[in-house]
C-alpha cells in the first residue's frame, strides 16, 4: 500500500497528484506544479525528472491517473483504519504514540522521550508542523536543484562548443612544432656533416698510423729472420770457432721492436645542442636584452630618437644633431650595453633601401675607428640584395622589403644568429671565438630608411 501511494504523489510538490497532466517524456505532475517549474523558461523546458528538454506547455491531461489517485486515497483510508490503533505510530522505547519532532536531532518523539537527557532543552515542533515545514524546505530544495540541472546543460552545451576553439590551438601549435622541428633538423644535419667530416679525417689519420706501424713490424720480422739465419750459422761452427765468435754474436742480437701495438679506437667527440635551435619564442622570453643607442658613438650626420630606440640618416647637417667626439668615414652607431659573456636576443625593424647593416662588433672598434668588415658579424643590405659575409650562408635567399631582424648572441659558444621575425625563419650564422666585450652595430646608408629597435 506505501508502494503503491507513492506512485500517486507528485515529483514536484512530494503530494498527492492534483489535476495531473502528462508530459513528452511521460511523467506526470500537478498541473499547476509543472506550469509553476516553467513559468521562468524561455528556449528549454526541461522534465523535472530526466530533464528531457519538452516543448512549453505541451502537455495533456491525465483523468484515468487522476481517478486512480482518488481510488489509491481512499483505499489507504480505509487500511489505515483497519491497522491497529499506534502499530506505526508508537515509541519503540515507551510503547507511546509518537506527536512530537526534535528538530536538532531529527528525530519523532512520544512524550515520555522529554524526559530523556538526550534530548533536553532541545526544539520540540508538533509532527504536523514539523512535516509542513520539512516539505517546504524540500520544496525549496528541489527548485535548486531543478536550477542547478539547467546551469548543468548550459555549461554542456558550453563544453560541446570546445573541440572547435580545440581544434584551433591544437593547429596553431602543430605549425609551431613544425617551424622547430626545421630549425632543429637544419642545425642537426650541419652538425652531422661537420662529424662525418671529423669522423673521415680521423679515420684517415689512423690508416697512416697503422701503415707505419705494420712497416715497422715487418722490419722488425726481418731482423728476426736474418738472427735466426746467424743462430743455425753458429750452431754448426766448432767449439773453438763457436766461443771465439760468440762475443760479437751477442753484440750483434739486440733485435728489440720498439714499436708499440697501435690501437684503432674512433675519439667520439659529444656535440652540445646549443639552445637557439630548439624554440625561438623560448629564446625571446629567456634572454631577452633591452639595447639603446649610444649617442656618443654616431657619426655626425646619424639623428638618434629621444627614446634612444630610432637612428636615421639627415642629409643635411642641422644644429640640432648631436655631433660625435670623434668623426669617422662610415655611418655608423653603436649600441649599449656591452656584452661580456652569456646570451642575449634583441630585434630590429629595417627598410627596403640600402645601405645598412646590423649585428654586433668589438668594442675596441669605436676607440680605433675601424668599421669595415674587421671584427664586425652584421647581415647587410646593399646592391639589390641581402648578404652576410663571413656568415654561414652568406648569400641570402630573402626577397627586399621591409622586415625586422632577430638578432641571438651566445658567447659562450661563439655565434651570432640572425632570424626573420615574426615567423622565426633562420636566416644565417656566424661561428666563431670571441675574446673582448662586443656591441650591437648599425650602420645606416643616405638613402636608407631608419633603423628602430623593436620595443617586447
Amino acid at each position: 500500500m506505501a508502494q503503491l501511494k507513492a506512485e500517486t504523489k507528485c515529483s514536484i510538490c512530494l503530494d498527492d497528484l492534483v489535476d495531473p497532466v502528462t508530459i513528452q517524456c511521460g511523467h506526470n505532475f500537478c498541473r499547476a506544479c509543472i506550469w509553476q517549474s516553467w513559468a521562468n523558461l524561455k528556449d528549454k523546458f526541461p522534465c523535472p525528472v530526466c530533464r528531457f528538454e519538452c516543448e512549453k506547455y505541451y502537455y495533456w491531461s491525465n483523468k484515468q491517473l487522476g481517478s486512480m489517485v482518488q481510488i489509491v486515497s481512499k483505499l489507504h483510508s480505509s487500511h489505515s483504519k483497519r491497522q491497529r490503533p499506534g502499530k506505526t505510530n508508537l515509541c519503540e522505547k515507551h510503547n507511546q504514540e509518537l506527536t512530537l519532532f526534535c528538530e536538532k536531532d531529527l528525530e519523532v518523539l512520544c512524550p515520555q522521550c522529554l524526559w530523556l537527557p538526550n534530548h533536553s532543552g532541545h526544539r520540540l515542533s508538533p509532527l504536523r508542523e514539523a512535516a509542513m515545514r520539512h516539505r517546504a524546505r524540500l520544496h525549496n530544495y528541489a527548485k535548486v536543484l531543478r536550477r542547478k540541472a539547467v546551469d548543468t546543460q548550459k555549461l554542456i552545451r558550453m563544453q560541446r562548443r570546445v573541440p572547435l576553439e580545440l581544434r584551433e590551438k591544437a593547429e596553431a601549435l602543430r605549425q609551431k612544432l613544425a617551424c622547430e622541428v626545421e630549425l632543429l633538423s637544419q642545425f642537426l644535419a650541419c652538425k652531422q656533416q661537420a662529424a662525418l667530416e671529423q669522423l673521415a679525417e680521423e679515420e684517415q689519420q689512423i690508416r697512416r698510423k697503422l701503415s707505419d706501424n705494420i712497416s715497422a713490424f715487418a722490419s722488425y720480422g726481418a731482423s728476426l729472420k736474418s738472427l735466426l739465419a746467424r743462430v743455425v750459422e753458429h750452431s754448426t761452427l766448432s767449439k773453438v770457432e763457436l766461443l771465439s765468435q760468440i762475443k760479437h754474436f751477442y753484440q750483434g742480437s739486440d733485435c728489440e721492436i720498439n714499436q708499440p701495438i697501435f690501437s684503432i679506437d674512433l675519439q667520439r667527440e659529444a656535440y652540445s645542442f646549443p639552445p637557439q635551435y630548439s624554440a625561438l619564442q623560448k629564446i625571446k622570453k629567456k634572454f631577452h636584452m633591452d639595447i639603446i643607442i649610444d649617442p656618443e658613438t654616431a657619426y655626425p650626420n646619424l639623428f638618434i630618437s629621444a627614446d634612444l630606440k630610432c637612428v636615421g640618416f639627415a642629409k643635411k647637417k642641422a644644429s640640432h644633431l648631436h655631433v660625435s667626439r670623434s668623426s669617422t668615414a662610415n655611418f655608423v652607431v653603436l649600441g649599449y650595453p656591452n656584452f661580456y659573456t652569456g646570451r642575449y636576443f634583441w630585434q630590429v625593424k629595417v627598410g627596403d633601401v640600402p645601405q645598412w647593416a646590423v649585428g654586433v662588433c668589438r668594442a675596441s672598434l669605436s676607440s680605433k675607428n675601424q668599421w669595415s668588415g674587421q671584427g664586425c658579424w652584421c647581415v647587410q643590405l646593399q646592391d639589390g640584395g641581402y648578404n652576410a659575409p663571413g656568415a654561414e650562408p652568406a648569400v641570402i635567399q630573402l626577397d627586399v622589403r621591409d622586415r625586422t631582424l632577430g638578432v641571438f648572441l651566445d658567447y659562450e659558444l661563439g655565434e651570432v644568429l640572425f632570424y626573420d621575425m615574426p615567423e622565426g625563419a633562420h636566416i644565417c650564422t656566424f661561428s666563431t671565438s670571441f675574446n673582448e666585450p662586443l656591441l650591437p652595430y648599425f650602420y645606416i646608408g643616405p638613402n636608407s630608411r631608419p633603423l628602430r629597435i623593436v620595443r617586447e
